[in-house]
């Protein structure tokens, strides 16, 4: 929808530029073609996985987990693991 919305606002500039500056009077636009890409910017993922914690974690990790879901309980069990492993950095 974003995307619409400023090949329409690039459209309506054109026509603005046709009708105020006379060298341009004579051009004619037929289609506008644009190129989105939903690449990452690499730079700024890299910088993202550099940080580091800047606090002492606070959460210890005791907790019960009360589910008969294998994966679940999987789940549960590695964020108490990464919980604990925390607490002592």
């Amino acid at each position: 929808m974003e995307f619409n919305y400023n090949l329409n606002l690039i459209k309506g500039v054109l026509k603005e530029l046709k009708k105020r500056e006379s060298v341009c009077k004579d051009l004619v636009f037929k289609n506008i073609k644009a190129f989105v890409s939903n690449k990452i910017d690499l730079e700024e993922n890299k910088n993202q996985t550099e940080k580091k914690l800047i606090y002492k974690e606070r959460a210890t990790g005791d907790f019960e987990i009360k589910t008969n879901n294998k994966k679940l309980r999987q789940i549960f069990q590695n964020i108490q693991d990464i919980i604990k492993d925390h607490k002592d950095t």
